[in-house]
């Protein structure tokens, strides 16, 4: 009995012991991976949806017709606040004699038409000479040119012309609006400008020629009649409605073409790439371009161009304040939409890794 006792321990104590921990321990990263995926089969990657051909090619047009909306919307505005806009019209016109170029080209065309508004029986009377030749007649008048266009570039510097110019541009301005909406053309009359050049010889050196200056009918008369004024009135009938037109399609066209689209936000940051592109290559075109073709073309008629190309940049000036503004908020569009892709990136990377940790 006392033996059976004593072996009984012994026989408990050899018996060997499993401990849970230490299986867990032998068990392989790949095969914790392998349970993790199991446990969580929603969280796998799945495969990036391909949109067929037509739906591909239908947001491509959308993105067309978009950006040209937009580009067209541009220029509508520009017209609209530039040309169809009498005060802001006559303001910018309004600073053109104050420019060298200008001045020059002004004073030039208007001493043309003084020399040879004055009758050739006068001049002779006045100069106190015996009635002379059409040829002799021309001669002293190209005497007098010098002394013709000295006075009127002294009358057109004066303040006083400064005004005269103002209000001729903006009583022009108005009228011509009125006759394109109706009338059948176009009669832009700048005679009373020339008037008051005229008027303002008196107190000068050609006092004498004030008088005996007889203007033709169509001095300072612009005419545009038949299809030029149809088409003129074609152009401000469209440009006085197309930007609203312009806007809704743009805004349309852009928000079926990201309904449609599986990566919303990069359709929005392509039009903005595309309009920033396209609004910096128009404000380098309106600041450069008249410059350029004023130093290749300078020639015999260098004095025309240089203030048609000052004409142009001050026409130009709001066009170039609009592209600023369209690149400015183009560029505050992409980087927003890049923010959001990084931050919607960041949060399901971050769902990802939770995902992988919960038991």
């Amino acid at each position: 009995m006392a033996k059976q006792t004593k072996s009984a321990p012994a026989s408990v104590s050899k018996k060997p012991t499993k401990n849970p921990l230490s299986a867990v321990k032998n068990r392989t990263v790949a095969e914790i991976a392998a349970l993790a995926a199991a446990s969580h089969p929603q969280q796998t990657t799945r495969p990036e949806k391909k949109l067929p051909f037509w739906r591909l090619l239908l947001i491509g047009l959308l993105g067309i017709i978009a950006f040209n909306a937009v580009m067209g919307g541009l220029f509508a505005l520009w017209a609209n606040r530039t040309f169809l806009n009498t005060d802001e019209f006559t303001a910018i016109v309004g600073e053109l004699p104050s420019n060298p170029s200008v001045r020059k080209t002004l004073v030039k065309e208007t001493s043309n038409i003084i020399v040879s508004s004055v009758p050739a029986a006068e001049l002779a009377k006045q100069l106190n000479v015996p009635v002379m030749s059409e040829a002799a007649t021309d001669q002293i008048k190209e005497q007098l040119r010098p002394a013709v266009q000295a006075t009127v570039l002294q009358i057109v510097s004066s303040q006083a012309f400064g005004d005269l110019w103002a209000t001729s541009v903006e009583n022009a301005h108005r009228d011509a609006l009125k006759q394109l909406e109706s009338s059948d053309s176009l009669d832009i009359n700048f005679r009373p400008l020339l008037e008051g050049i005229i008027g303002q010889l008196k107190g000068t050196q050609l006092e004498f020629l004030q008088a005996q200056i007889q203007l033709p009918k169509d001095a300072g008369m612009i005419t545009i009649k038949d299809q030029q004024f149809a088409r003129l009135a074609q152009s401000y009938t469209v440009a006085k409605q197309l930007f609203w037109i312009l806007v809704a399609t743009a805004a349309i066209a852009t928000i079926l073409a990201m309904l449609l689209a599986v990566k919303k936000l990069a359709v929005l940051r392509k039009l903005a790439i595309s309009l920033l592109i396209a609004s910096t290559l128009i404000i380098l075109s309106a600041t450069y371009i008249p410059k350029i073709l004023v130093s290749a073309l300078s020639g015999g008629n260098a004095e025309t161009l240089e203030s048609a190309s000052t004409i142009s940049r001050q026409f130009s000036r709001d066009l170039v304040f609009i592209c600023i503004i369209s690149a400015a908020t183009a560029a505050l569009v992409i980087i927003i939409t890049i923010l959001i892709s990084l931050r919607q990136r960041h949060l399901k990377q971050e769902q990802s890794k939770r995902s992988m940790l919960t038991p």
